[in-house]
């Protein structure tokens, strides 16, 4: 029994000493192969610039184009079906160009360049609104006298049917308007057909090939560094120097994102506040990812005004934390217009999503 209890505690022993190394060495396995699926999307990406066929996100002023969050989802959806099929992918969103410039994917869009038809008959600019066509629940219609489809509200239910794939693909150029992501099976299909390599889950491998066509994709523009972030109860700063702080390697960065229904955060209410069970969990997990003894940044990303008010005043948090960032919401979260508004708007909700890209630990 002594010997078989020595022998037992050895090998925890030796387990203890290898461990952390089995873990890291997992870890930058799951590194190397996120890179080599960024990699592989980047490939992709630089492929399908030259082609003739073309697909373009079309989100115009007056649009119903949801927030920001939607109009990515209806962006990384629409890359998908490029990749899937051959197609140039192209963006219509105007202000994008200060947020974001290019990167391995050519979004730009310049439809005399292009050579893509951009006025009807008469005239008038191809609208997405002007629809002709239902097929199961395939919102389109066609440019008389160009080989151009526009498709209404498109979901990645109607990107995966094979019945909705065919009537697209008979049109050189499509126009569209999406507001969601690609789903599982169209993510698989993509993977298939351009060989992306797989890192951990089907989720991880999910998750890691949505993030590395967004970074194919974009870019930071000197306009959206530039931008002024405002935190509650600090001097504005440039967002250019906010992310140093996110950065700096002396400490640990931390991103909580909470977010409520629009309409309960657009209330007078405090039912989209924050509750204390949150917090405690907040200050838990930034301490079980941060070094010991390393300090610990706070942004706190939320569409809840009180509950950024809650958070920004609490003497728990601030006794665990360093530094706590709140961006104030100065813009309007939805915007249907076109001029400065629109990119207010779009940079007040990119900032926060850069801010969680870059944190070392996101809740």
């Amino acid at each position: 029994a002594m010997v078989g209890m020595s022998a037992l505690r050895q090998i925890c022993i030796l387990l203890a000493l290898i461990l952390p190394f089995i873990v890291s060495d997992h870890q930058r396995t799951e590194r190397r192969l996120s890179n080599d699926v960024c990699r592989a999307v980047t490939a992709t990406a630089h492929k399908i610039n030259a082609s003739p066929k073309t697909f373009t996100f079309r989100c115009r002023p007056g649009d119903d184009c949801g927030g920001v969050g939607d109009r990515l989802g209806g962006v990384i959806g629409g890359a998908f079906y490029a990749f899937l099929h051959d197609r140039s992918f192209r963006i219509i969103w105007p202000g994008l160009d200060q947020i974001f410039i290019p990167g391995a994917l050519n979004w730009t869009f310049d439809a005399t360049a292009l050579k893509i038809p951009f006025f009807d008959q008469k005239g008038e600019e191809i609208d997405k609104t002007r629809i002709s066509h239902n097929v199961g629940g395939l919102i389109y219609t066609d440019v008389t006298g160009e080989n151009v489809g526009v498709v209404n509200d498109l979901n990645t239910r109607q990107i995966v049917n094979q019945t909705a794939v065919a009537i697209m693909e008979k049109y050189q150029h499509i126009y569209f308007h999406s507001n969601r992501g690609p789903n599982d099976e169209m993510y698989a299909q993509v993977r298939d057909k351009n060989k992306w390599p797989t890192v951990g889950s089907v989720q991880d491998s999910y998750a890691a090939a949505f993030l590395c066509t967004f970074e194919a994709m974009f870019r930071p523009a000197e306009p959206f560094l530039k931008s002024e972030y405002k935190s509650f109860g600090r001097q504005p700063m440039s967002f250019k120097h906010l992310l140093k702080i996110v950065e700096d390697a002396n400490t640990t960065s931390v991103a909580f994102h909470h977010r409520v229904d629009d309409g309960t955060a657009s209330s007078n209410g405090a039912g989209d506040l924050i509750s204390d069970h949150a917090i405690g969990n907040m200050i838990s997990i930034a301490q079980r990812h941060s070094p010991a003894g390393k300090k610990i940044n706070l942004f706190f990303i939320s569409n809840s005004v009180h509950s950024m008010h809650k958070v920004m005043n609490s003497t728990l948090l601030k006794g665990a934390f360093e530094q706590i960032f709140c961006q104030q919401l100065t813009a309007t979260i939805h915007v249907a217009e076109a001029g400065p508004k629109a990119i207010l708007s779009t940079m007040q909700a990119m900032r926060d999503w850069w801010v969680m890209r870059m944190s070392d630990v996101l809740i």
